[in-house]
């Protein structure tokens, strides 16, 4: 009966243990299994990881301190991180790597590495911070405005700090220059705008704004966007406007209004400044405002002894739309220099100038490059049926001449747009052209293409059908799939059956799949990692009790031997 009621506890305490362990998992587990985004990756091979939650703060301030929480999913749910021994006034989060964050006090500015889990001061400031703003990963800058020196840049996440020497924020001459508000543009986060005021007075000192300006180039160089009036509460917001990279939203206490840059004669006079870098950053930003009254000056330009300004020139020509400097660019297209060629050329692509397409496929034949690849970039963004035409000639080379390599790139830039000519170009004459087509066709995964290709698996060629294969392979589809299994039983050149057989093995690896599969597991692993740290403590309470119970019961008495 000892023996019962011993093996009854035992199982009782496995039971509990059991129980512990699934209430420790719940937590981590039920996420995952409730969500519908992995069901969907199985069922779909085609279908996307789901997009990792950034993180997002909040925080309260209270008797000279702040309590900072995070959350991990959006919002749903807070939990409590690392406070900070000073009231906050702003978090950023660097986009891209959330576990860097930034934080404003009144004071100073701290940085965190391990999403606030320990904060750390930033390098001292000269004066009281009024405003932050930081950029994402790929660009890393931190811009911190302050009470009265400007502007200071830190790329090394406030460990060493710059200040702007750029003449359009030190407007104040002699005196101290504060920047009120400071935001990035979030479609570009090398559009950044600030907001700046002057400290005027004898006895007392009074902040007065003076105007709200536009950098495109992440800040090295400034623009006035608009003058702020005498006697106007100093701006201390600027939230940017969607789709219009060169407006903001700008506020102060009690009320906002709408800020933008034109292209005013004061903007356009600084196309001739003597600095190359203001002359290039005031070609980006009519580029981005895109004024056709911009486009005599931008012309002028065309011939910009500096390379950067010089090609930014034609990149905003291009963007005014203006079509009366045609032209002007097409006889730029036989200038001595190979710089201003290529510059012509991107102009005329962006203003879908189909008079240059025989310029500019002779260009791709025989020009020098950067020449020639601009050519190539031009013919795509043209995209009219003979510009296409020409980009697809060089297919026909059989080596992989500068020529074919620009052309190569210039159809990826197409896109589906070039299906057609590639298609055409499989009844070429030349086997060389057929070949080269078909693979430009696996190059954008041409699904429209199939039929054309599985025609191409018959070519009296055997090394078109090794390319059409090799394409077929790539695009992947079930109709490419059953086309390169009819050819595998069909074919006897041996290089030709070699390719038919490893792109129908990759066709089919794909269809299995092995995506979805891998969208799978990288989603569970963000999702765990995303996890907040308070679920694992819970979790590894929950392993410690039920070890406790199955290690530390009771346990059966043993007889020693002999007795």
């Amino acid at each position: 009966m000892a023996k019962v009621t011993l093996l009854t506890k035992t199982w009782v305490r496995i039971a509990l243990a059991v129980a512990l362990l699934l209430i420790g998992l719940a937590p981590i587990g039920a996420p995952i299994l409730s969500d519908n985004s992995r069901r969907e990756a199985s069922a779909d091979a085609t279908s996307a990881a789901p997009i990792a939650q950034p993180f997002t703060y909040r925080w309260a301030n209270a008797a000279g301190a702040a309590a900072i929480e995070r959350s991990d999913d959006g919002g749903q749910t807070w939990h409590g991180v690392a406070g900070l021994p000073e009231q906050v006034e702003q978090i950023q989060p660097v986009a891209g790597a959330e576990q860097l964050v930034v934080a404003r006090t009144g004071r100073a500015i701290w940085v965190s590495r391990d999403a606030a889990a320990t904060w750390a001061q930033a390098a001292a400031l000269p004066s009281r911070p009024l405003a932050l703003a930081v950029t994402g990963r790929a660009t890393n800058l931190l811009a911190v405005g302050v009470e009265s020196a400007g502007l200071l840049y830190s790329r090394d996440l406030g460990a060493t700090w710059q200040q702007s020497n750029d003449p359009a924020l030190m407007a104040g001459g002699g005196a101290a220059v504060a920047v009120t508000a400071l935001s990035v543009n979030p479609a570009d986060d090398t559009i950044l705008y600030a907001a700046t005021g002057v400290w005027l007075g004898t006895s007392t000192a009074h902040l007065t704004p003076l105007g709200i300006f536009v950098s495109a180039d992440g800040g090295q160089h400034w623009a006035l966007m608009e003058q702020l009036p005498l006697g106007a509460a100093p701006i201390l917001r600027l939230t940017p406007v969607a789709d219009r990279p060169l407006a903001v939203i700008a506020g102060d206490d009690v009320s906002t209004h709408t800020a933008a840059l034109a292209a005013t004669p004061e903007l356009l006079a600084a196309l001739t400044s003597e600095d190359a870098g203001v002359r290039g950053h005031t070609a980006r930003l009519l580029g981005l405002i895109g004024d056709p009254i911009a486009a005599p000056a931008l012309l002028a330009r065309m011939t910009d002894a500096d390379a950067l300004a010089g090609n930014l020139a034609a990149e905003a020509l291009g963007r005014t739309g203006d079509r009366s400097a045609a032209p002007a660019l097409l006889e730029l297209l036989a200038a001595d220099d190979v710089d201003v060629r290529a510059r012509a050329a991107t102009a005329l692509g962006l203003l879908k100038v189909e008079a240059a397409v025989p310029q500019l496929g002779a260009m791709l034949a025989a020009d020098a490059s950067p020449a020639r690849n601009r050519a190539a970039e031009a013919l795509a963004t043209i995209g009219a049926p003979d510009a296409l035409e020409a980009l697809a000639r060089p297919l026909a080379d059989a080596e992989l001449t500068p020529a074919r390599q620009a052309a190569m790139s210039g159809l990826e830039l197409a896109g589906a747009n070039a299906n057609a000519t590639l298609v055409s170009a499989l009844a070429a004459e030349e086997p060389t052209l057929r070949a080269n087509a078909a693979e430009m066709l696996g190059w954008i995964k041409a699904g429209p293409a199939t039929p054309a290709l599985a025609a191409a698996l018959n070519d009296a060629d055997p090394a078109v059908r090794g390319q059409a294969a090799w394409a077929l392979g790539e695009i992947g589809s079930p109709a490419a799939r059953q086309a390169l299994t009819a050819a595998l039983k069909a074919e006897n050149d041996p290089l030709a059956r070699t390719a038919v057989s490893a792109a129908l093995e990759r066709s089919e690896r794909a269809g299995l799949g092995g995506a979805a599969q891998f969208a799978w597991g990288e989603a569970l692993l963000g999702q765990l990692a995303a996890m907040p740290a308070g679920r694992w403590t819970f979790l590894a309470l929950s392993m410690a009790l039920a070890a406790a119970l199955l290690f530390f019961g009771p346990r059966p008495a043993h007889k020693q031997a002999g007795r």
